[in-house]
C-alpha cells in the first residue's frame, strides 16, 4: 500500500491517494482501520471516493 496526501488551494480540503495491490488488501486495510479512534473522531467529515481497479470491492 502507497500512500500520498496532498493539501489543496482550501485549507480544509485535502487529497488523499491510496494504492493497495488487490481488493483485497483494499478491504483488509479499511475493515482494520473502521473501529480506530481517529476514524471514528472523523466520521462526520465528508468524504468522496473514487475506486478503480477492481473488479467487486466488497
Amino acid at each position: 500500500m502507497g500512500e500520498l496526501i496532498c493539501a489543496t488551494e482550501d485549507p480544509v480540503v485535502w487529497i488523499v491517494r491510496d494504492a493497495f495491490s488487490d481488493e483485497h488488501a483494499f478491504c483488509r486495510y479499511y475493515r482494520r482501520v473502521a473501529g480506530r479512534e481517529w476514524c471514528l473522531a472523523m466520521a462526520g467529515i465528508e468524504r468522496r471516493y473514487e475506486i478503480s481497479g477492481f473488479k467487486n470491492v466488497n
